[in-house]
């Protein structure tokens, strides 16, 4: 789990800014070699010259910015690998990821589980053999969507998952036995359990 929270600015000054204090700052909290902020140090001191070079250049010439931004690029990729090693190090733990000058994650709140199935769950026949269409009235929290179908008509047994989860509310099944009766049936998911599952529809695959 990823607790630590890349806030590099977009602007490079302040980029560079950033660069160094958390540079400075995880040196003092970890002791040992420490291959990553060498690295962090040396692409904010190139990242230094080429801004350097760019402002001497005053009107910017396009190696000079060329330059600048290959740099700057090169100093985001050092940050970020140095955040991975300081959340590996920290393993959990906020204030030693404050200390190495890196901001926190904010914890998303928890969503509410979900109580409901989704409603007017519905088929459609699009045309294209053994493929049925699945319709349903979206959930209030729900972030997805699973669909399963069965031939057991009455629901009691043989349900297959359909390996897409959809964000939306429809669902193309696909790859069924023509001529054969299914049963189709969709539940919403949330960071929480999953919903209940809503009654299940009956159709023919053509």
């Amino acid at each position: 789990m990823m607790i630590v929270k890349l806030n590099l600015p977009t602007r490079v000054p302040d980029q560079l800014r950033q660069g160094k204090n958390v540079a400075a700052m995880s040196r003092e909290a970890m002791t040992g070699d420490q291959p990553l902020i060498d690295d962090l140090d040396a692409a904010n001191t190139d990242l230094e010259a080429k801004v350097a070079a760019v402002a001497e250049a005053r009107s910017g010439s396009s190696q000079a910015s060329a330059a600048l931004h290959a740099s700057a690029k090169a100093q985001r990729d050092a940050y970020g690998n140095l955040a991975g090693h300081v959340n590996t190090v920290a393993d959990g733990s906020d204030a030693f990821v404050l200390s190495t000058g890196y901001e926190v994650r904010a914890t998303p709140a928890p969503r509410p589980p979900l109580t409901e199935a989704p409603s007017d769950v519905r088929t459609r026949i699009n045309g294209v053999p053994q493929n049925v269409l699945v319709l349903w009235k979206g959930l209030s929290g729900a972030r997805n969507y699973e669909v399963q179908y069965t031939t057991d008509l009455s629901g009691a047994t043989g349900w297959i998952k359909v390996p897409e989860t959809p964000g939306g509310t429809r669902l193309n099944v696909e790859d069924l036995v023509s001529g054969t009766k299914y049963a189709f049936r969709v539940r919403g998911l949330s960071t929480g359990q999953p919903g209940p599952w809503s009654i299940p529809v009956p159709q023919m695959a053509p």
